[in-house]
């Protein structure tokens, strides 16, 4: 009913295929999951993330609490004896309990999962406040630029003339040693299966780091696998052909510093994000 959608009921029913273009294709596929992703994604703060407690654990500090009140009101003895019994023994279980919980928290700090997020958030405020994040560039001229689009223009510059394609001199043919040839050179790269796709899907790590385009390996876990087989096509397709999707020829390059948060171009640590398909293939 929305007036904005672009998607029709016949395009919902037709079969997962790749219509036209493989660019225009994926490049709605990647920006129809991002946007699902985004909509189903809820934050809340850290601070407010706590570890469950049992339900019997939750009904014993419920009575304690109950009969010191009422040894309160009354004034009896005995009932407040038995509710310090219960307030003991309801402290006793829970300190056993975190206990057991900080165990598993250890265990599992570096899967992902809800006690990884609950060990993090308690001891990240104990670790000491550093940064790689970069504040500004030295240029030769001992000039110190803080200004975004200035560092960036200066950053690209430098990383441009790194990463050029260089210049190789090869060999004489009739002089020097003659060209290398490989032996399979003429063999075809073999075809992708769906049992492999998913084989890689197992092994890698669901991590939940942003790619390029806003998709992580956790978001790939969760997509359905009947969709891979739609990727096997293009796969085996750029196996075969040797074509590259313009996406997969995208990157976006993180700068760290290396030592100084204002430093030279050449004291920087690139890393560069690519496509969470891409990786797969």
């Amino acid at each position: 009913k929305e007036p904005n959608r672009r998607v029709s009921i016949e395009q919902l029913r037709s079969p997962l295929t790749w219509n036209g273009s493989y660019d225009i294709t994926y490049e709605r596929l990647i920006s129809f999951i991002v946007l699902l992703a985004a909509r189903c994604t809820q934050y809340f703060p850290l601070k407010r993330a706590k570890p469950l407690v049992p339900p019997e654990l939750m009904k014993l500090l419920a009575q304690s609490r109950s009969l010191s009140y009422k040894a309160k009101r009354n004034g009896d003895i005995i009932l407040r004896q038995e509710a310090r019994r219960l307030r003991n023994l309801a402290r006793y279980e829970l300190k056993r309990y975190q206990q057991s919980r900080l165990t598993q928290q250890l265990k599992e700090r570096n899967v992902p999962s809800e006690c990884s997020t609950i060990f993090w958030s308690k001891t990240k405020r104990h670790f000491r406040t550093t940064s790689s994040s970069l504040r500004g560039f030295i240029l030769p001229n001992d000039e110190i630029i803080k200004e975004p689009q200035a560092m960036v223009d200066t950053a690209a510059d430098y990383y441009e003339t790194l990463f050029e394609a260089p210049v190789v001199i090869r060999p004489h043919p009739y002089v020097d040693a003659p060209n290398t040839q490989c032996v399979n050179v003429s063999e075809p790269i073999p075809l992708v299966t769906y049992p492999e796709v998913l084989n890689v899907l197992r092994t890698r790590k669901k991590k939940q780091s942003l790619y390029i385009h806003g998709l992580s390996p956790f978001m790939l876990d969760k997509i359905p696998k009947n969709y891979w087989h739609l990727f096997i096509k293009l796969y085996n397709d750029s196996f075969t052909n040797g074509y590259v999707l313009k996406k997969f020829k995208e990157a976006r390059m993180v700068l760290l510093a290396k030592k100084n948060a204002i430093c030279a171009s050449d004291q920087t640590r690139p890393i560069s994000l690519l496509d969470s398909f891409l990786k797969i293939q």
